[in-house]
């Protein structure tokens, strides 16, 4: 590359900053100097002087956005007091949201503003949807959905890591235990 072309690129770039802190925008300075976020983000890679420039500006724009928002929230707009309350203190202002999952003999799954049985009728439907893209699936999901499933055996008798046979094994009538009745 030239020397004249880096000095154009270096006036383009300088030119990109000035606008930015002027409009605020990222996407607006871009327009209003004819270049596109795909060059800015090249730019900023290739050139550590302008990645900082631009991380400055940024922050010179986020500093400013605040002082609006505090400027708001203080004139009584009580939207804006929450929002900087929720994001300067969230611990003691945002909404409490969590994932609580306890795995024994009878699972429990809570999800904060949830209902417990939707939750897991979700989950067993995602489930289902897995197995039945098994080879073979499709048979246990209709032994399930039917009840006539002995689930663990016919997942044992699916297996993706067997030799190929997994379909001739479902064809079989499953072998129960001795002393079952069926």
């Amino acid at each position: 590359m030239s020397r004249e072309s880096e000095q154009r690129i270096k006036y383009k770039k300088q030119d990109f900053l000035s606008v930015l802190s002027k409009v605020k925008s990222l996407r607006k300075a871009c327009n209003l100097c004819s270049t596109n976020m795909g060059q800015v983000a090249k730019w900023s890679r290739a050139d550590k002087w302008f990645a900082d420039e631009l991380r400055n500006a940024q922050a010179e724009i986020v500093m400013e956005l605040e002082t609006i928002a505090f400027d708001q929230a203080l004139s009584g707009d009580t939207k804006q007091l929450q929002f900087l309350l929720k994001s300067w203190a969230p611990e003691r202002y945002a909404p409490k949201a969590g994932v609580n999952v306890n795995v024994n003999e009878k699972s429990d799954i809570r999800i904060a503003g949830q209902d417990p049985a939707k939750i897991k009728g979700e989950i067993a439907d995602r489930l289902l949807s897995a197995i039945g893209d098994m080879p073979g699936g499709q048979e246990i999901v209709g032994h399930v959905k039917d009840g006539s499933s002995n689930s663990a055996q016919d997942v044992a008798e699916v297996s993706p890591s067997g030799s190929g046979g997994e379909l001739e094994e479902l064809k079989k009538p499953p072998v129960r235990g001795h002393g079952s009745s069926e």
